[in-house]
């Protein structure tokens, strides 16, 4: 840390500074990266010259030791030993800190191979297959240039985009904004530097969190005034709004470029000031987001989307209502947000124009280069969209969605969109997960009809596109669907088959049993990808808590587990934690499934019990509606 200290020393400018101090660490860990490669490599060459000297002198010489020979032999292998001794400890001491527990370490190891995210081939919308490297780079360059790329908007979409922003009318109070730019001290910047997610892909400084919670302990003032600098003026250096673009893939034809999710890898500095601003905005988001938008919004879970619709279909199947749950999915919905659009709706819902400024800090003008392939493309100019992987980026895109519902609503008042009705004056409208979009919608053409010329102002005021293909109709209490919805453009539905709604599968008078038998079927796949690991007897029951308190967890809160499909996720979970024997069949347990489930002071192996995990969730739930009555 002595070389952090002693750059930048006479420069004035944090910012600067920051940097200086940056690029200085990351030379002298360099450095030090290759004199003990240097030397490693030397040793390896003194190792190998012995063992040849070794050799030589076994072949040339007679039956008599010399003492020479007798010297080499026990320098060779005592090096030999000194080696293997050094990788072994090593590998050791991490495995015992870090093997047998639930650690990024252990499931980094052990989990299956994920698919390579290798492009090595590329269809372009005319059909034509591109599979050099070059060619391919050079494709998504410029697909990447034109989705960042701002579109001019016209002045009658400007005119609409000032209608529309006045139906909002929800602001923030002046006590939120004055939590919002308060300049952060050091006990906040702290909390933040020591919960950063460890072992995280750097950004282009090449700077992991580990690196950054290691100078909050040596040098944590230049931490502190590169924070509170960015606070007073809102700019960040070129270099650390600079960004990496990995491509994720995505469900469909991986040969097609919109089937790629851009994910950024962000900047040490740029991520800790996006992580303050990210924690305060969602303690104060509650108060301005609709209660619809479920998102990404404190107190708010993803439960209660699912818990919306499968009430509203319910209850409409009891009042004999026709109506449609529209799964609405927009193209590249997080890379299309029209940035003055988004300043524009940040300020009407109240946004002091001091945080206005800081996130435009943020967003506004920054870099990004694609990594395809081991390669990186050209620079890319971020004129519009919220970056993902930035973790006030998710927020960002919530608020944005504001105005839709607003539109939504004024539609409903003035008698042309007519939703779910629920008993009385209340109606079920839309359902929210940020970009996760749904509208129940009574069963009418001219209903379907108006939502589109509602979706399309907001694509036009917004940036952003409804992919029709993607999007699907869902009936809810209906015998048959109308001949109409055929030509909507969206999928439909077919009756009794599931369709994942923010991984719940949901549908078109779907059985229970289906969907039991989907949620065991999902649980038994996942451990069957861990069954031919090299598990310990731990490693196993480490494996299996995770993936127990993971995905099912609030899938149990949804849905209550007949006693048919309890024992058969029992006996999947009792037959991955004993394994197999030599002839691939599986043991024999030693001990009843009862007996592990209890805590290990009780005498078992802490299991989680599904049908208490789905106990738990429902008092949970039932809890939230006591505590929060005017919840929807």
């Amino acid at each position: 840390m002595t070389e952090w200290s002693k750059v930048g020393l006479q420069v004035e400018d944090v910012r600067v500074r920051w940097e200086l101090k940056w690029v200085a660490t990351r030379n002298y860990l360099k450095q030090k990266q290759q004199e003990e490669k240097h030397t490693e490599t030397e040793l390896q060459q003194k190792l190998a010259d012995m063992q040849k000297k070794l050799h030589e002198m076994a072949a040339g010489r007679t039956h008599v030791v010399s003492a020479e020979f007798t010297k080499l032999v026990s320098e060779v292998r005592e090096m030999e030993t000194s080696q293997a001794a050094k990788w072994r400890k090593f590998s050791r001491l991490r495995w015992i800190r870090e093997g047998d527990a639930p650690s990024k370490f252990f499931f980094s190891i052990l989990k299956p191979r994920r698919m390579q995210k290798e492009i090595s081939t590329t269809v372009k919308d005319d059909g034509t297959r591109l599979e050099e490297d070059d060619s391919i780079l050079e494709e998504l360059q410029q697909y990447h240039q034109n989705l960042y790329r701002q579109h001019p908007v016209s002045e009658e979409d400007e005119e609409l985009r000032k209608r529309t922003l006045n139906l909002v009318h929800r602001k923030l109070s002046s006590a939120h904004n004055d939590f919002l730019t308060e300049i952060p001290d050091e006990d906040e910047i702290g909390k933040v530097i020591i919960h950063l997610k460890r072992e995280k892909a750097p950004g282009s400084d090449g700077m992991t969190a580990e690196v950054l919670q290691l100078l909050w302990k040596h040098a944590p003032g230049d931490v502190v005034g590169f924070v509170q600098k960015f606070w007073e003026t809102g700019e960040l250096s070129w270099k650390q709004q600079t960004g990496i673009i990995m491509l994720i893939p995505r469900e469909g034809d991986w040969q097609r470029i919109k089937n790629w999710r851009p994910l950024t890898l962000l900047n040490s500095g740029y991520k800790l000031v996006s992580k303050l601003m990210a924690n305060r905005m969602r303690r104060v988001l509650p108060e301005r987001a609709d209660i619809q938008q479920k998102g990404f919004v404190q107190g708010r879970k993803i439960t209660d989307s699912v818990l919306n619709f499968l009430i509203c279909q319910e209850w409409a199947e009891k009042s004999q209502q026709e109506a449609l749950f529209i799964k609405l999915d927009f193209e590249k919905a997080y890379d299309r947000v029209n940035h003055k659009y988004l300043w524009q709706v940040m300020e009407t819902t109240g946004f002091d124009p001091k945080f206005i400024q800081l996130t435009k800090g943020l967003v506004e003008g920054s870099i990004s280069k694609l990594h395809v392939n081991g390669r990186f493309s050209q620079e890319i100019l971020i004129e519009r969209g919220v970056k993902q992987g930035c973790p006030l980026a998710p927020l960002l895109f919530s608020l944005s969605t504001e105005p839709l519902m607003a539109l939504m609503k004024k539609q409903e008042r003035e008698g042309k969109l007519e939703g779910l009705h629920l008993g009385g004056s209340r109606t079920a409208l839309f359902n929210f997960f940020a970009d996760d979009s749904g509208v129940f919608l009574k069963a009418s053409q001219v209903n379907f009809n108006t939502l589109q010329q509602t979706i399309n102002m907001y694509e036009r005021i917004s940036g952003a596109k409804l992919n029709l293909e993607k999007s699907t109709v869902i009936p809810i209490g209906m015998t048959s669907t109308p001949q109409w919805l055929s030509t909507s453009g969206c999928y439909i539905a077919r009756e009794g088959e599931p369709v994942r709604y923010l991984g719940y599968p949901i549908g078109w008078r779907v059985p229970e049993s289906q969907q039991l038998n989907y949620i065991a079927g999902k649980l038994e796949r996942k451990l069957g990808n861990w069954v031919y690991r090299f598990l310990t007897f731990e490693g196993r029951l480490i494996v299996l808590r995770h993936i127990i308190g993971s995905s099912p967890a609030y899938v149990l809160s949804c849905i209550a587990l007949d006693l048919q499909t309890l024992k058969k996720i029992e006996q999947a979970c009792r037959r991955f934690i004993w394994g197999k024997n030599i002839q691939g069949r599986d043991k024999i347990p030693l001990l009843a499934w009862e007996d592990l489930q209890p805590a290990k002071g009780d005498g078992g192996l802490d299991i989680p019990s599904f049908a208490l995990q789905g106990d738990t969730q429902k008092l949970s739930l039932i809890l939230r509606m006591v505590h929060h009555p005017g919840e929807d």
